[in-house]
């Protein structure tokens, strides 16, 4: 007895096309074909609801597949090599015992007039720590953000003004996009000559 998998066009950009199967999800990017069904899932974790998993195919390329609940809305996409060192420390496929990584190419970017700022990376969290107050950021999630005061119980003035600026239309994916690269370069500590 066989089955029939029934298919629906989800998605249609130049140069790929996004099928969604019963069972899996596929898609089509330059060319190649990036199945779930026929690749290896090497791991996968879930950040706010959202479930990220890491695939391999046959000719050892790395995708990975994002969806969010019951499979509401997903996305297939290619990964770098630090992604992939990413997505297996966060999983815990791997365990990298080397402790927080210093991110000074993100304290520049910050906020350059800030001397005790102290930006560091952890398990896919990145800390900014401005001394009297520090905001954490999740690379996995672009509207997760924690605020705390350290040893305060309000944040003052300036503390707000930099709030106000993680929560304005300046903040955008782009600023994200910018961290969460530094993040992975600066973890993992490869640079690699072409982004996915």
């Amino acid at each position: 007895m066989s089955k029939n998998k029934k298919s629906e066009m989800i998605e249609s950009k130049v140069g790929s096309t996004l099928t969604e199967n019963k069972i899996g999800m596929k898609k089509v990017i330059k060319g190649k074909t990036y199945n779930t069904e026929t690749s290896r899932k090497v791991c996968s974790y879930v950040v706010n609801g959202w479930t990220h998993e890491l695939y391999q195919t046959k000719t050892g390329e790395y995708f990975t597949y994002t969806y969010k609940y019951d499979h509401y809305l997903e996305e297939i996409r290619l990964v770098s090599e630090n992604e992939v060192s990413h997505m297996m420390e966060r999983s815990g496929l791997v365990s990298r015992d080397n402790g927080e990584t210093v991110l000074n190419e993100l304290k520049d970017w910050c906020d350059e007039d800030n001397k005790d700022l102290k930006v560091t990376g952890h398990g896919g969290f990145i800390n900014f720590d401005f001394g009297s107050w520090e905001v954490t950021l999740d690379i996995d999630d672009v509207n997760w953000i924690r605020m705390t005061p350290k040893g305060k119980t309000v944040f003052d003035e300036d503390d707000l003004s930099m709030i106000q600026w993680l929560r304005s239309n300046e903040w955008d994916t782009r600023s994200w996009d910018k961290i969460r690269k530094e993040y992975l370069k600066g973890r993992f500590g490869k640079t690699n000559s072409e982004e996915c």
